[in-house]
């Protein structure tokens, strides 16, 4: 079992001194460093896309259907309200590609979009299949977040579980998540009986995606050596997988303002000028 690369972010430890970071996805000031805060448990509200299927709906066991639960089966055995797709015992009717390392998917859809931080699943019968999380980004691509090959020799286990595999959590909010199987390797059928996903709805302030722009503004009429100090990770949430603490430098340099005047001019004295002598008209003598 192991962490896959996930998405590669940064994250800020330090703000600068001297002026402000401009966030370019919406021109926002990033003011504070602070974690996502009040983690929420969900169920899946539909089922937008499966592989297979034991009976449809209308038969009322073994089907997708059964994933749309709070109240799944917590013991070890098979249970027709659980999901119970059809490859079984090495049957990879899926394999078409054989570079295709799973045989069964579910895609799920959950109320509130969320950044996930841990995801529970169910496994009632034949425990063990599931090789691969994933998380519908924004954009409409699938982001992996855990996955794993899973061992031919790898001993059955007879016992009821509750799988959460080390993801690495997401710094965009979805409601949308792909659970991928390989029953293969597992004798008898493979069942889930739920699928819970646990997340925050606010977003972390301080993260953010590799490749993403950020902008330095200085404080005004500010000039001078100002930094910001970060560190980078390829498993958010994970404090093992960031690197040691970088620091980037910003240099202002002064720039010649142009004068001005502050207050209302005033100004006093006479205006000069050339004043035209009136002639004096002389009497006509009589």
């Amino acid at each position: 079992q192991r962490r896959v690369h996930g998405m590669i972010v940064i994250e800020i430890t330090k703000l600068p001194d001297n002026g402000d970071i401009l966030l370019s996805v919406n021109n926002t000031v990033l003011n504070a460093i602070l974690p996502a805060l009040y983690e929420i448990e969900q169920w899946p509200i539909k089922v937008v896309d499966f592989s297979t299927e034991y009976w449809p709906p209308e038969k009322g066991a073994y089907s997708n259907q059964g994933l749309l639960t709070k109240n799944p089966t917590i013991k070890y055995g098979d249970s027709g309200a659980a999901w119970s797709p059809l490859t079984i015992d090495g049957n990879c009717i899926n394999r078409g590609d054989s570079t295709l390392f799973y045989t069964e998917f579910v895609h799920l859809r959950y109320p509130l979009p969320v950044l996930i931080r841990s995801i529970y699943i169910y496994e009632n019968l034949n425990p063990g299949s599931v090789v691969r999380v994933r998380a519908l980004k924004p954009n409409g691509q699938w982001q992996t977040l855990w996955k794993r090959f899973l061992d031919p020799d790898s001993p059955e286990i007879l016992d009821f579980v509750v799988f959460s595999p080390p993801i690495c959590g997401t710094v965009f909010s979805t409601t949308d998540i792909r659970i991928e199987l390989d029953t293969c390797h597992n004798p008898g059928w493979s069942e889930l009986s739920g699928i819970m996903l646990v997340g925050t709805i606010d977003k972390p302030q301080g993260v953010i995606e590799m490749g993403s722009l950020i902008n330095y503004r200085p404080a005004s009429y500010w000039n001078g050596m100002d930094s910001i100090r970060f560190v980078i990770s390829d498993c958010y949430g994970d404090r093992l997988r960031r690197s040691v603490e970088h620091t980037f430098n910003y240099t202002v340099k002064p720039v010649q303002n142009a004068p001005w005047l502050s207050g209302s001019p005033t100004a006093e004295g006479k205006q000069y000028g050339t004043k035209k002598k009136k002639k004096k008209k002389k009497k006509k003598k009589k």
